[in-house]
């Protein structure tokens, strides 16, 4: 067992409302004997690299939570403090330990960018002394702030420069106003005016808050199968069940909001990923492997391409041996 220096237990700042837990270690770090942020962090965590946004869970965080007596559990601080409570659902707790940054088919992967809000920022610093990064605003794909409904600061408009890890931050206690590099302008960038893009977004804030529920994944599964019109992926592929599959995933490529696709997958995508890449949702694997690991936004696009709302995913009738769900649901999303 790590042991940890009782100085500890009163250095490390409790997070403020909204603020990450990543967030909080990051101002531990300021108050630390050593300057380089990576020896600072292992002063409580080996756990030191990629510091990214948009990790459901890492070691880092179980050693955070250790610091902390029976007045904070740790799910309390999982929930109210990362991203844990959004990928949670779509996912069994022991693979989310393992996610970090999941890719997508394609080469294609969503982007963990730290982003803040300029307004959110003074109000942290009016009310608590400092700035903070909140994790609303890390949800994926998210680049509007839902209090002040204005813009997310996320990279520079002149370089395009992000900040990718929480180390970007280190020696300066106020969140930059300037890009470090080139000293441009700092920005991000207009939510789109799409029903499927807002959608997602409600939905990702829902879970992150704890209002909306999403059907187990089992059952999300079986509702997937009944869609394709396979109770069970067959081991021996036939002329017959080849053209039920691809007939399922013609439907979703052929009916998938492509601008909302490209918006989760291309805008927020590393920059070395193709303009020209087409994301793709993998509705098979989403279907059939069970233990398979794939982004919560994948889920939601699958579930707003083939039943429209989470409302109209079929929980009953789960098993049976009904191959007209295809048709039914073009209809639903008609």
């Amino acid at each position: 067992m790590r042991r940890i220096s009782p100085a500890m237990y009163y250095a490390f700042p409790n997070p403020a409302p909204k603020e990450h837990l990543l967030s909080a270690l990051l101002r531990y770090t300021r108050f630390s004997p050593s300057s380089n942020f990576p020896n600072a962090v292992k002063m409580i965590s080996p756990d030191t690299s990629g510091m990214g946004a948009g990790r459901p869970y890492r070691k880092v965080y179980g050693d955070i939570c250790a610091l902390f007596d029976q007045h904070h559990p740790d799910h309390q601080l999982l929930e109210q403090h990362t991203l844990f409570r959004y990928f949670q659902p779509f996912e069994p707790f022991q693979n989310a330990l393992k996610i970090n940054t999941p890719r997508i088919p394609g080469g294609i992967r969503v982007q963990t960018q730290w982003r803040w809000c300029v307004a959110c920022a003074e109000e942290d610093m009016e009310m608590y002394g400092f700035h903070s990064l909140h994790t609303d605003h890390q949800l994926p794909g998210n680049c509007l702030c839902e209090r002040h409904q204005t813009p997310l600061t996320f990279r520079c408009l002149a370089c395009q420069g992000a900040w990718l890890d929480l180390a970007d931050f280190a020696g300066d206690p106020r969140l930059p106003e300037r890009c470090p590099h080139c000293a441009g302008k700092l920005g991000g960038r207009e939510l789109p005016d799409n029903p499927t893009v807002h959608w997602v977004r409600d939905i990702s804030f829902g879970l992150l808050e704890g209002r909306v529920r999403i059907p187990p994944m089992y059952q999300l599964r079986a509702a997937y199968r009944r869609f394709i019109g396979l109770e069970q992926r067959p081991t021996t592929r036939t002329v017959a069940t080849n053209r039920v599959l691809a007939e399922a995933n013609r439907y979703v490529r052929d009916q998938i909001d492509c601008d909302a696709a490209n918006y989760f997958f291309r805008c927020f995508a590393s920059k070395q990923n193709s303009s020209s890449t087409r994301a793709v949702l993998p509705l098979t694997k989403a279907a059939y492997e069970e233990m398979a690991v794939l982004h919560p936004v994948i889920h939601l696009l699958l579930i707003r391409t083939i039943f429209g709302d989470i409302n109209n995913i079929p929980m009953t009738g789960v098993g049976n041996d009904d191959h007209s769900t295809l048709s039914a649901s073009k209809t639903i999303c008609a």
